[in-house]
């Protein structure tokens, strides 16, 4: 049986699961060479710095999958975000859009800060869900 779908994106925010994490170790030599390796894509393939950032992040952090959501406007409308540089889990989705007004993406930009989901998966399919889709 499928898990339903949250009625509100507060929903799913798992901020309050937060302080009951343990916390990792930082591995400082980790980050240095991930920043050492995006110096050195920037220099010999800049077209290519946001793909690996993308795969860096989802490896340092041991995500299933990473992207970049990008906001586009639409005037007279809210506009959209569009994914970028996929990877993982739902890497099929690169390109896709979500409007503005029914998205994780927006939620972020409107109380100005990034915000702790607790499933991609349910995000995606809420988005989704909001377009009538």
């Amino acid at each position: 049986m499928a898990a339903s779908l949250p009625n509100e994106p507060d929903d799913l925010l798992i901020t309050d699961e937060l302080h009951h994490r343990i916390a990792h170790k930082a591995d400082y030599q980790r980050e240095k060479l991930a920043i050492q390796d995006l110096a050195r894509q920037m220099a010999e393939q800049p077209d290519q710095v946001l793909p690996r950032l993308v795969h860096l992040a989802m490896e340092l952090c041991g995500g299933q999958s990473a992207g970049i959501s990008l906001y586009e406007a639409q005037p007279p409308g809210p506009g959209i975000f569009r994914w970028h540089h996929l990877a993982g889990r739902y890497a099929n989705f690169s390109g896709g859009t979500v409007p503005r007004d029914f998205s994780p993406s927006g939620v972020c930009f409107d109380v100005d800060h990034p915000i702790p989901y607790g499933s991609a998966g349910a995000c995606v399919r809420f988005s989704i869900r909001g377009r009538g889709s």
